[in-house]
Formats: C-alpha cells, sequence, structure tokens
C-alpha cells in the first residue's frame, strides 16, 4: 500500500475514533443521568438487575441497553486506538 493510502486510511481510522469518542461520552453522561435519578453506581444496577432485585420496568431495560452500548463503544474505542 503506498504511502498516499497510507495517509488516507490513518485519516479514516482518527475519524472514526473521534466518532466513536464523542458517542461513548454520550452514551456516560446518559448513564451520570440514570445514576444521579436513581442514586446508584450503573455497576451497581447492573448486579442489582441481573439478581432480579429491581423488576422489569422499562426504566431498568433503557439503562441496561445504555450500559451495554457504553461498553461496546469503549471496547470499539479501545480497538481502535491500537490501531498504527
Amino acid at each position: 500500500m503506498g504511502t498516499g493510502a497510507q495517509a488516507h486510511l490513518r485519516e479514516a481510522v482518527e475519524f472514526h475514533r473521534r466518532f466513536v469518542a464523542g458517542e461513548l461520552q454520550v452514551a456516560e453522561q446518559r448513564l451520570a443521568e440514570f445514576e444521579r435519578r436513581h442514586g446508584f453506581s450503573s455497576a451497581d444496577f447492573e448486579r442489582r438487575f441481573e439478581s432480579g432485585e429491581l423488576g422489569d420496568d422499562r426504566e431498568w431495560f433503557d439503562w441496561l441497553a445504555e450500559v451495554e452500548a457504553a461498553r461496546a463503544l469503549r471496547a470499539k474505542l479501545a480497538a481502535l486506538e491500537g490501531l498504527p
């Protein structure tokens, strides 16, 4: 691959990395709002939800979706940051 193509590839990866970082920031803000509203951390929420302690209100499923989205975005960001 030529140096021009490599530069374009690096630019595309960096663009995507910034996009994913921005999406992660939004997800983390949403998690912080859930935590503020309910008075416990997302880690505590996930443990309590998985144990069945919280029931099945829609709010809990929305929070769980945000936890999973943030987890996926963190993994994607880590993979992108590991690229040259």
